[in-house]
C-alpha cells in the first residue's frame, strides 16, 4: 500500500522544496511530505533530488 491510498488529498499536484532530514517532494494542496520511492523515477534523478 501506498501513501497514495492512505491519505485523503488526492496528491495529484507536487512542489519540490528542500528540507533537513526529508524527502524534497510535498503534496502542493495539503503540504504533505511525499516519498520519493514511491514516485517512478531512476535511481540517478532520486539521487540528486535528495543531494
Amino acid at each position: 500500500m501506498t501513501i497514495f491510498s492512505k491519505r485523503k488529498c488526492s496528491l495529484d499536484t507536487y512542489k519540490m522544496e528542500a528540507d533537513y532530514g526529508v524527502d524534497p517532494l510535498w503534496c502542493s494542496k495539503c503540504g504533505y511530505n511525499l516519498d520519493i520511492d514511491d514516485f517512478p523515477l531512476s535511481d540517478e534523478l532520486k539521487s540528486e533530488l535528495m543531494n
